[in-house]
């Protein structure tokens, strides 16, 4: 079984690219927002996450 801590660094790296992706195609706030409040809730809770 693979653990959240062991993920979520990658998924937090690979949020980032999509991120600058999503704003060199300017996209819309309707689609960057819910990405951008997912990323800080992540890194907000990343310890609790990975701390098991």
């Amino acid at each position: 079984m693979i653990s959240v801590g062991a993920i979520l660094p990658q998924l937090l790296a690979e949020l980032d690219v999509y991120q600058e992706k999503l704003r060199v195609w300017e996209a819309s706030p309707q689609v960057t927002e819910p990405v951008r409040r997912l990323v800080e809730m992540l890194h907000k809770y990343q310890h609790v996450l990975t701390s098991s």
